[in-house]
C-alpha cells in the first residue's frame, strides 16, 4: 500500500509538469533558489509570502490532483502574499510563471 502512494505522487507530479507545459529548453535556466515561500508549512487561514528574484507574471496553485484552485495575474512584482483561507490541509504545488515564460514549481503545506 505504501509503495502505491509514492507511485501516485510521482505520477501526479509528472502529469502536473506536462499539464503545466514545464518541459521547455529554458527550464534549465532557472536556478534552484530563485523563489522562497514562507512560512512553509502555513496554518490554514493564514497568509504566506512568495519572494522571487525575478518579476512574476502569474501564479497558479494546484492541489495534489492537479486541479487549479488559485490563479492570479501579477503586475511586475517580486514579492506577493496569498491567503490560505478555504484551503484544505495537505500538500499543494505553486507554479510561478515569469515574464520571460520560464516556469518554476514549488511545493508547500497547509496544516
Amino acid at each position: 500500500m505504501r509503495n502505491y502512494r509514492y507511485i501516485l505522487i510521482i505520477l501526479s507530479f509528472t502529469v502536473l509538469q506536462i499539464k503545466a507545459g514545464n518541459f521547455s529548453e529554458k527550464a534549465d535556466e532557472v536556478s534552484v533558489e530563485t523563489i522562497k515561500i514562507y512560512p512553509n508549512p502555513v496554518a490554514n487561514g493564514q497568509n504566506f509570502v512568495i519572494n522571487a528574484k525575478k518579476d512574476i507574471d502569474k501564479i497558479e496553485i494546484l492541489n495534489i490532483t492537479g486541479e487549479c484552485i488559485y490563479y492570479e495575474d501579477i503586475e511586475n512584482t517580486t514579492k506577493f502574499q496569498i491567503s490560505t483561507e478555504g484551503f484544505k490541509k495537505g500538500l499543494f504545488l505553486i507554479k510561478i510563471i515569469y515574464f520571460d515564460n520560464i516556469n518554476e514549481i514549488k511545493r508547500f503545506w497547509v496544516k
